[in-house]
């Protein structure tokens, strides 16, 4: 899922609360519903779990490729796009 800048810099300005999971950056519907079937049903969840792995992109990036099969490239969308998010707003 390709992702716009624009889209990118709405999801590093905004706060998570209530947000979907694709919301974030790289994750899209089908995606989004493997996590959604994991509990993880807002994009604000999905950050504490982010937060859980002490902001390490490399093994969330893991996390997202073998637990909801993202792919290589979006799954470095949405680590940088979570730790880009830590870093202003934690």
């Amino acid at each position: 899922m390709a992702q716009t800048s624009e889209e990118y810099e709405d999801f590093l300005r905004e706060w998570l609360c209530n947000k979907p999971v694709t919301a974030i950056p790289g994750i899209g519907p089908l995606l989004g519903s493997r996590l959604e079937e994991r509990g993880f049903t807002t994009a604000e969840k999905v950050m504490e779990l982010f937060v859980q792995y002490g902001r390490d992109m490399e093994s969330f990036k893991q996390w997202l490729m073998c637990v909801i099969g993202s792919p290589p490239y979006q799954a470095e969308i949405s680590a940088r796009a979570l730790w880009q998010w830590c870093n202003i707003h934690l």
